[in-house]
């Protein structure tokens, strides 16, 4: 097995020097590259032109239906396509990327291992502006600030978050509400819009949600992360799809240094993935949405037949990666009842297709589907993995720790501190059609601290720790087993730390629970 140095490759750049030194890897399956330590920047005319036009409106005041859509042009940093084998060893070595792209890129690959790179952009993806002063006129509060960045009026701010100096933390001040009033590109006035802030503070400006992310897996096997840290990024931190057995090993999306923010959305989010999740010793922290997000897709069948159907997600921002979701020939698709999202049927996959101009998928199945399909959907249970998370750790950021819609699922040793919302949810989700109920999942020895508030205070979470229900319209018992022993949660804002119903099952014990009320309840259990 050859072994290549990134130093041994030239080109115009960086980024044509890694894309010589891939392209050898690839030519040669099994392949080792060393990247040396230093300071690698990547680039590309495409990648600052869709930057410039985020920072200066042209895409809109909210950016994401243009440039998070099938048909949008952009460009890749390192680009493994293809590769069988090939490991990327890191360590010391810091990519610094200039504009927006998606930073590696990790498609139709197998045995592909990446260790050791530390992942950031120049130009943040937010704006960081600290209070020097605060005015209030007739009850309306303006912040001065300092600007990190130059920033311009037209810039779009979509959601921002609050560090307090005082606490040492992001704090629950998070809100789409924040106005740019005025700017003189390093300093300018804050409309808080009811935000609580003092001089010294950080407010995090949001300029995208989602993008492409800095790393993608999409239909590779046997995929493994190790010791990379994704510090800022215009999307999500990871997003895998359509591939098998993932391993993350002490991953991390966690600020620069300085910094108290990361990605704009999610640190990590796997969709239509199968085989084995791994998650251990990893860290998130700072990012502005879930740690975790674990799901299939609910299908709804556009046109069906006898003993087949055309599906289409209809999802609000459509897949994560902007590719059609498809079941695999010998995977079963259950059928979904809309109003409680209880399977009531299954069916194996004959044979599937994607059109991908059409966004949409077709099925032959071996059973026949009811002539009405308005009050259902199709799920595919094959294409949620078996989830590991462990010895890992969620804080300081903002909706949910970790999401879970898969059927096995075992969440261990973690430590969840000062999350926005719920740090474990297990409950489908219909309104972004993501699915689907779990079978079986445990969370032990975990430790759960202040988590569970949100919106400046003004609403409180009913609980802070653990949930596992059925986000339904008319929720059913629709988990099977759930284990929680012997968990730390300490949740004073919230009135609950465990909230268990619309299961069959529920072994609940060793667990010490501090909240406003009833520390834990369990509701509606089918036996």
């Amino acid at each position: 097995m050859a072994t290549f140095y990134l130093s041994e490759f030239k080109g115009k750049d960086d980024r044509a020097r890694f894309s010589a030194a891939l392209e050898a890897a690839k030519e040669k399956p099994g392949s080792t590259l060393v990247v040396e330590p230093g300071i690698y920047h990547i680039t590309s005319e495409r990648a600052r032109e869709i930057q410039a036009s985020v920072m200066n409106g042209e895409y809109g005041k909210n950016p994401e239906p243009v440039m998070f859509s099938p048909d949008f042009a952009y460009d890749r940093g390192l680009d493994f396509s293809g590769h069988r084998g090939t490991c990327v060893e890191a360590y010391g070595a810091k990519i610094v990327v200039d504009g927006f792209m998606e930073d590696l890129s990790v498609r139709d690959c197998e045995n592909v291992t990446v260790k050791g790179f530390d992942i950031d952009v120049a130009r943040k993806p937010y704006t960081k502006a600290t209070v020097t002063g605060i005015t209030e006129v007739d009850g309306i509060k303006t912040a001065n600030v300092e600007f990190a960045f130059s920033l311009d009026v037209s810039a779009p701010i979509l959601r921002s978050g609050v560090y307090s100096v005082k606490e040492g933390r992001l704090v629950p001040e998070f809100t789409d509400k924040v106005r740019l009033l005025s700017s003189s590109g390093a300093s300018g006035t804050l409309d808080l819009n009811g935000i609580k802030v003092e001089i010294g503070d950080e407010i995090y400006l949001c300029h995208t949600y989602h993008f492409r992310p800095s790393i993608l897996i999409e239909n590779a096997v046997n995929t493994h992360i190790k010791d990379v840290t994704v510090r800022s990024h215009a999307g999500m931190g990871l997003t895998a799809f359509h591939s098998k057995n993932v391993t993350l090993e002490r991953f991390s999306v966690r600020p620069s240094a300085g910094e108290h923010f990361s990605t704009n959305t999610d640190a990590t989010h796997f969709s239509s993935c199968r085989g084995k999740l791994v998650l251990d010793g990893c860290l998130f922290e700072g990012q502005g949405d879930d740690g975790i997000n674990v799901h299939t897709y609910y299908y709804t069948a556009v046109e069906n037949n006898a003993t087949g159907a055309k599906l289409k997600v209809m999802s609000p921002t459509w897949t994560h990666t902007q590719k059609t979701a498809c079941p695999l020939p010998g995977d079963t698709l259950e059928l979904i009842d809309r109003e409680s999202l209880a399977p009531l049927s299954a069916f194996k996959v004959i044979s599937s297709s994607i059109d991908e101009e059409d966004r949409s998928c077709t099925v032959e199945l071996d059973g026949s589907l009811p002539g009405d399909m308005s009050g259902l959907y199709l799920a595919d249970p094959d294409e949620t993995p078996d989830v590991t998370i462990k010895n890992s750790v969620f804080r300081d950021h903002f909706a949910r720790a970790m999401l879970i819609k898969s059927r096995r699922c075992l969440i261990e040793n973690c430590l969840v501190e000062n999350v926005f919302e719920l740090a474990v949810k297990a409950a489908p989700e219909w309104s972004w059609h993501e699915g689907v109920n779990t079978e079986d999942i445990t969370v032990r020895g975990c430790v759960f601290r202040n988590c569970g508030t949100l919106f400046c205070g003004r609403v409180t979470r009913r609980c802070g720790g653990i949930e596992v229900y059925d986000e339904a319209k008319s929720p059913a018992a629709i988990h099977s087993s759930v284990t929680l022993e012997n968990n730390l949660i300490d949740c004073p804002e919230c009135e609950h730390g465990i909230i268990v119903k619309d299961a069959k099952t529920a072994e609940i014990s060793g667990n010490t629970v501090s909240s406003n009320g009833e520390g834990v309840v369990v509701e509606n259990l089918s036996d």
